[in-house]
């Protein structure tokens, strides 16, 4: 969900071609979601001159409480060393009991 100066502005996935005039403009984006309903809020404030192309890039982020990401490519995940631990703890919690059940049953 994007809004510029406070207007709803529709969006498809991929690249999208806004036109604006000349200006400064309050951009804010984000994903819609369940909990958080806003996920991955941003905003940026950008000005343009006539004949300006403006080139930015929206990340959201690899862990749903985290901000996204605005501005000039290459945008950074923010939140994705959080994602990667959890990713390690779920492994970690399947990993552990399942080789000391082999163990186990094996001196049995």
């Amino acid at each position: 969900m994007l809004t510029i100066n406070g207007y709803p502005v529709h969006l498809s996935w991929g690249r999208n071609s806004i036109p604006l005039p000349p200006g400064r403009h309050h951009l804010q984006i984000h994903i819609p979601y369940l909990i958080p309903p806003r996920l991955g809020p941003a905003e940026l404030l950008i000005h343009s001159r006539p004949g300006d192309q403006i080139h930015l890039q929206y990340t959201a982020p690899g862990f749903a409480f985290f901000p996204g990401s605005l501005g000039s490519a290459p945008q950074p995940f923010n939140g994705l060393f959080v994602q990667w631990i959890l990713i390690a703890f779920a492994v970690f919690c399947v990993f552990v009991p399942t080789v000391a059940i082999a163990l186990l049953s094996g001196l049995g």
